[in-house]
């Protein structure tokens, strides 16, 4: 099996799962690539689903878009995205 075969199974799983509890996807498909994969392969991998998952989920929903409150969300966004690079770095 290819480890990318085994990222989407296991992405699939886990945002299954949180589709119907609500909550855990990553945690879910973090658990199963840790007996596969490194820590660092498996941040990366998600950081990379989890972009093209909210552009695909952004581009089928543009017409409720609303620009304020993304504004508003990315200033925090960018903070805690440079604090998690930092920390992460210093692995």
């Amino acid at each position: 099996m290819t480890i990318s075969l085994l990222i989407a199974i296991s992405f699939s799983i886990g945002f299954f799962i949180e589709s119907v509890v609500g909550f855990g996807g990553g945690l879910i498909a973090y658990s199963i690539l840790g007996f596969f994969m490194d820590l660092k392969e498996m941040v990366l991998s998600g950081l990379y689903i989890g972009t093209c998952s909210s552009l695909y989920i952004f581009y089928s929903s543009k017409k409720y878009f609303d620009k304020e409150i993304f504004l508003k969300t990315l200033i925090f966004a960018a903070i805690g995205s440079i604090m998690g690079a930092l920390t992460f770095s210093l692995l």
